[in-house]
Protein backbone atom coordinates (compact mmCIF):
# COMPACT_ATOMS: atom_id res chain seq x y z
CA UNK A 1 0.00 0.00 0.00
CA UNK A 2 2.82 2.74 0.58
CA UNK A 3 3.79 1.66 -3.02
CA UNK A 4 0.49 3.07 -3.90
CA UNK A 5 0.89 6.40 -1.54
CA UNK A 6 4.52 6.92 -3.48
CA UNK A 7 3.78 6.93 -6.23
CA UNK A 8 0.42 9.19 -6.27
CA UNK A 9 2.45 11.67 -3.92
CA UNK A 10 4.96 11.17 -7.33
CA UNK A 11 2.11 12.18 -9.78
CA UNK A 12 0.82 14.76 -7.55
CA UNK A 13 4.46 16.50 -7.20
CA UNK A 14 4.90 16.34 -11.36
CA UNK A 15 1.29 17.46 -12.00
CA UNK A 16 2.03 21.03 -9.51
CA UNK A 17 5.23 21.39 -11.43
CA UNK A 18 3.78 21.04 -14.55
CA UNK A 19 1.32 24.24 -13.46
CA UNK A 20 -1.63 21.80 -14.03
CA UNK A 21 -5.06 22.26 -12.06
CA UNK A 22 -4.40 20.66 -9.04
CA UNK A 23 -7.10 19.45 -6.35
CA UNK A 24 -6.59 22.91 -4.79
CA UNK A 25 -6.79 25.04 -7.88
CA UNK A 26 -10.05 23.13 -8.88
CA UNK A 27 -11.49 23.63 -5.87
CA UNK A 28 -10.68 27.55 -6.00
CA UNK A 29 -11.96 27.83 -9.26
CA UNK A 30 -14.93 25.74 -8.27
CA UNK A 31 -15.25 28.48 -5.79
CA UNK A 32 -14.80 31.51 -7.57
CA UNK A 33 -17.63 30.23 -10.42
CA UNK A 34 -19.81 29.28 -7.77
CA UNK A 35 -19.51 32.85 -6.63
CA UNK A 36 -20.18 34.29 -9.90
CA UNK A 37 -23.22 31.90 -10.49
CA UNK A 38 -24.67 33.83 -7.22
CA UNK A 39 -23.51 37.24 -7.80
CA UNK A 40 -25.45 36.81 -11.75
CA UNK A 41 -29.10 35.25 -9.75
CA UNK A 42 -28.44 38.13 -7.16
CA UNK A 43 -28.20 40.42 -10.22
CA UNK A 44 -31.09 39.13 -12.09
CA UNK A 45 -33.47 39.49 -8.72
CA UNK A 46 -32.35 43.09 -8.48
CA UNK A 47 -33.12 43.79 -11.63
CA UNK A 48 -36.19 42.13 -12.12
CA UNK A 49 -36.98 44.21 -8.68
CA UNK A 50 -36.19 47.38 -10.22
CA UNK A 51 -38.74 46.18 -13.08
CA UNK A 52 -41.25 45.49 -11.02
CA UNK A 53 -41.34 49.26 -9.29
CA UNK A 54 -41.20 50.62 -12.94
CA UNK A 55 -37.96 52.18 -12.73
CA UNK A 56 -36.34 50.08 -15.54
CA UNK A 57 -36.05 53.54 -17.44
CA UNK A 58 -34.16 55.32 -14.79
CA UNK A 59 -31.85 52.18 -13.84
CA UNK A 60 -30.42 52.97 -17.88
CA UNK A 61 -30.25 55.96 -17.22
CA UNK A 62 -28.24 55.44 -14.36
CA UNK A 63 -26.35 53.04 -15.51
CA UNK A 64 -25.07 55.29 -18.72
CA UNK A 65 -24.01 58.10 -16.95
CA UNK A 66 -22.21 55.99 -14.41
CA UNK A 67 -19.82 55.22 -16.64
CA UNK A 68 -19.59 58.65 -18.72
CA UNK A 69 -19.90 61.20 -15.36
CA UNK A 70 -19.57 58.78 -11.99
CA UNK A 71 -23.19 58.35 -11.02
CA UNK A 72 -24.99 61.53 -11.52
CA UNK A 73 -29.15 61.10 -12.25
CA UNK A 74 -30.62 63.38 -14.60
Amino acid sequence: MSAVSSELATYKKAEEQKGLFTREKLKKETKRISREDELSRELRKVKAFISACGLSADYQQYKYNSTTRKNVLE
